[in-house]
């Protein structure tokens, strides 16, 4: 990185100042935090900088000339920088915002905006939808891709991290009886976007689960690390053979699918190896349970691995979510979580290429329909073909996709445009105007000119050429297909 003044940061400025290693910082700052006497962190959000540098504080605004203003607690003055300097920035909390809406549909547009809504209507001509907060957004059809239809009940529990976010974490002392009157060994702790366990410890919270739960995560680590997950526990800062659950016991190279049962009695589902998991340190993995059939499919990288199913009564009632970590370090990081629950087995579904000249689609009972969508009500979706006309109900169909050859480009800003994630999930591209006093302003490429509440938005990336880096913060944004026989001919 240059040293110029208009970008006095240099190397890693971390706002944790007792665990960061080496600070590099320009004269000028160094100045201004000499002068500065140290306060208490109030504010969390995180702005990570083009050269990986981080600052974690307050955002303030963004201003029409697109330079935010950025507010250290060590530093004097507000930090003002160019918008081409900054990779992302992640906003502590969506201050608990409630849906106004439930969500039933997941809409994918042609420039990678998803959202989720409740579809007014779909015509030759629009796509109007109702958002999570009441708000009617209108698209031109043809720049819509797909609609997924949500199962019955769902709800996206979670998304993140975004800090503490409401999780307990518990740390370990000794982890055989003789050492309990040694000091407690690190356990889990949220630094800069990331929940990293450095020693034996618990990352639990309860959750309002209904009956089938899904749980994806991004983990990586260094050496040998020993981890539960457990879905449906007893307690979210407790976790042992006394507490019924379904648990996921992961190491570097095999994964256990298993339940916890009454008197302490664990049950093994089976057990696959990872033999390739030696050469990395990275992997994405999924649990998609449901407690009612005793089933659990694993996934990884967004892949089905295997599904599982016991024939087993015995079902665990808990509502918590538990991460255990059992092993000493050096460390164990987790990210990109996404956590969301529905009632029944309905599944989830990964959305496929569009076909190139026909509408498709599909439904819950594995069959494809090819043809022409007419119209999509908020009830049922008609297609036609030259064999017949059908008007199908909406409960019968998991997702429908409209021809490659029908849509069309959404025109964007290069290099002005920012993707925005937003509360509930989904996001959205913006060619961000103004970001001040509560309010941000901006054309969207789909939707045209918006205008909504600032703290809806989970975080912006501003680093819009760089499609790493955009997966990388997108968080759970896509869907899985795990096939059950339809529960309507139960």
């Amino acid at each position: 990185m240059s040293g110029d003044s208009k970008f006095p940061f240099r190397g890693r400025v971390c706002s944790a100042f007792p665990f960061c290693r080496t600070v590099f910082l320009h004269p000028a700052v160094s100045l201004i935090l000499a002068a500065t006497v140290p306060v208490t962190l109030h504010a969390a959000d995180l702005l990570q900088l083009s050269d990986g540098s981080s600052l974690q504080g307050e955002f303030l605004e963004i201003s029409e000339d697109r330079t935010v203003t950025f507010e250290h607690p060590y530093i004097r003055d507000a930090v003002r920088f160019s918008s081409d300097r900054i990779e992302w920035l992640r906003f502590d909390s969506i201050n608990n915002l409630r849906p106004v809406e439930e969500p039933n549909a997941f809409l994918r547009f042609v420039n990678g905006d998803h959202i989720y809504g409740r579809i007014a209507g779909i015509s030759d001509g629009d796509v109007e939808l109702i958002t999570l907060t009441g708000d009617r957004l209108r698209a031109p059809r043809e720049l819509l891709q797909s609609v997924t239809h949500l199962p019955e009940g769902f709800s996206l529990l979670y998304e993140g991290p975004m800090g503490n976010d409401g999780w307990r974490m518990t740390r370990r002392s000794g982890v055989v009886p003789a050492q309990n009157s040694a000091p407690a060994q690190p356990g889990w702790q949220f630094r800069n976007g990331i929940f990293m366990a450095e020693g034996p410890g618990i990352l639990g919270q309860t959750f309002p689960l209904k009956d089938t739960v899904y749980v994806e995560f991004d983990l990586a680590w260094i050496g040998f690390f020993s981890l539960y997950v457990g879905v449906f526990a007893d307690s979210p800062d407790s976790y042992d053979y006394r507490s019924q659950s379904y648990r996921l016991t992961l190491s570097p190279a095999s994964a256990a699918v298993q339940k916890i049962q009454p008197n302490m009695r664990l049950f093994e589902f089976g057990r696959v190896r990872f033999p390739d998991m030696s050469d990395t340190s990275r992997v994405r993995l999924g649990l998609l349970i449901n407690r009612n059939d005793n089933t659990i499919t694993l996934f990884r990288d967004n892949q089905v691995v295997q599904e599982f199913e016991e024939k087993q009564t015995s079902i665990p009632s808990g509502n918590s979510i538990v991460f255990s970590s059992n092993s000493t370090g050096p460390y164990l990081k987790l990210t990109r979580l996404h956590i969301s629950t529905w009632s029944g087995n309905q599944p989830f579904f990964a959305p496929r290429e569009s076909a190139p000249d026909s509408d498709t689609v599909y439904l819950r009972n594995t069959d494809e329909i090819l043809g022409a969508i007419t119209r999509v009500g908020p009830d049922s979706v008609t297609v036609s073909n030259e064999f017949f006309d059908a008007e199908i109900p909406s409960d019968r169909i998991i997702h429908y996709s409209f021809s490659s050859g029908s849509l069309r480009q959404a025109a964007e800003a290069p290099g002005k445009t920012i993707r925005a994630s937003l509360f509930g999930g989904g996001s959205l591209a913006l060619d961000m105007q103004s970001w001040e006093d509560g309010v941000v302003r901006g054309l969207s490429p789909v939707f045209g000119a918006l205008s909504f509440k600032s703290n809806l938005v989970r975080q912006i990336v501003f680093a819009m050429h760089d499609e790493d880096q955009e997966q990388e913060f997108d968080i759970g944004g896509g869907f899985q297909e795990v096939i059950w026989d339809d529960p309507l001919d139960r």
